[in-house]
């Protein structure tokens, strides 16, 4: 009992701490709520959205409203995403991003809170206090905090997908999918899921929602709006953009190796671009192949594996794109670990720490040659946890 307690004031002492300083660090900059402020308040000016792409003019906008940021714009955002801040664009952008960390706040307790009733987890489990531990005291929560990131909602959004898609709720799964993807462009993967697996009626519903969605968007802010954001796409694309961020995604590790930039990556280990999108595109492939073969139809395995490679794959992750992996990483802490179980739980607890953790990170480009590969440690987190989770020979529930 005394432990149990014990357990709990460090949870909500430590969540406490990184709320709060996440707060703090959130009032310093606008970050990348920059963006999503400024887009929004442009639609509801009803000014030229066909411009939202023209870096120069949204900067401009931006400064027009009170930010001075210069650094953060829509880039390869879908058209949809302009509609998110809508709740909060009346306020100044200091008080709008506060405010919007408050929504963070609730939307993360209402999807702890859904995962522990969804799962019936037991309350006096010290699984459901390091459960609460990933959700609230991680840096990917701290990172949608300081950033004014929409990643917590999307959160939300994946786990009543996996309650609608576990419990053969069509509406519930596909509502949700086609959500993530209009405003991220996220979620593709369980379109393909859907096709695998034979479930037409959360692909026709999905498709359906998706085409709505599509139409509202084209109908207020034009066809030239998705023009422009394609354009954007393709030009990233050719410019090898997702290649050299450095960030803790696939596109990027193989592009640090492999592709040359005088500015960005000026000593990669060597200079065949190519390779760069021929490995991503082989990986991608044979990890999607063996998420399928290695676990089952309608299982938490299948599900937490294909959002780990929807995470690890999309070009732009970041750490607080990690926050959708907090569902994984939950399903890993409650699955029983079997026979191996101190060699498992030696591996869980670093592949956790990796994913989620706290610790210095190098940067890509300060690194040279195959030095590189120290700067993604999350990145491997990522992949431990994807290894750990095909090769369970069981699916139970959640306790």
């Amino acid at each position: 009992m005394f432990r149990r307690k014990f357990g709990w004031i460090l949870v909500i002492s430590a969540g406490a701490v990184i709320t709060f300083y996440g707060f703090y660090l959130s009032s310093n900059s606008f970050s990348d709520f920059a963006g999503y402020y400024t887009s929004t308040k442009i639609l509801l000016d009803a000014d030229s959205t066909a411009f939202l792409y023209n870096d120069e003019w949204f900067v401009s906008k931006m400064q027009s409203y009170g930010i001075p940021d210069s650094t953060f714009i829509m880039y390869v955002n879908p058209p949809p995403s302009a509609f998110i801040m809508i709740p909060v664009a009346w306020l100044q952008p200091l008080p709008a991003k506060i405010v919007w960390n408050s929504f963070n706040l609730i939307f993360l307790i209402t999807a702890f809170y859904l995962l522990l009733k969804f799962n019936n987890f037991s309350a006096v489990s010290s699984k459901v206090q390091a459960t609460a531990a990933l959700f609230f005291c991680t840096i990917p929560f701290l990172r949608n905090l300081q950033r004014g990131q929409i990643y917590i909602l999307l959160l939300l959004f994946i786990i009543l997908f996996s309650q609608g898609y576990l419990k053969g709720n069509v509406f519930l799964s596909s509502l949700s999918i086609a959500s993530l993807f209009l405003l991220k462009y996220f979620g593709w993967m369980f379109i393909i899921l859907f096709i695998i697996e034979k479930r037409w009626k959360e692909l026709s519903l999905s498709l359906l929602f998706i085409g709505i969605g599509f139409l509202f968007t084209l109908f207020i802010e034009g066809i030239e709006t998705y023009q422009a954001n394609f354009n954007v796409i393709i030009d990233a694309f050719n410019r090898k953009d997702f290649s050299l961020t450095g960030l803790p995604c696939v596109p990027a590790f193989f592009g640090a190796l492999f592709t040359f930039h005088p500015q960005w990556n000026n000593n990669p280990a060597l200079n065949i671009s190519w390779l760069s999108s021929l490995f991503t595109a082989v990986s991608l492939l044979i990890m999607f192949i063996l998420s399928f073969i290695k676990t089952r139809r309608n299982t938490h395995e299948r599900l937490s594996s294909i959002l780990i490679l929807s995470v690890i794959f999309t070009p732009l992750a970041a750490d607080h794109h990690y926050m959708l992996l907090v569902l994984p990483a939950a399903y890993l802490i409650q699955k029983d670990l079997g026979d191996s179980k101190n060699l498992k739980m030696l591996i869980l607890i670093l592949a956790l720490y990796l994913l989620l953790g706290w610790y210095p990170e190098y940067k890509m480009n300060l690194l040279s040659g195959w030095g590189k590969l120290i700067a993604f440690p999350r990145l491997y987190g990522a992949l431990l946890c994807w290894l750990l989770i095909i090769n369970f020979k069981q699916d139970h529930k959640f306790s």
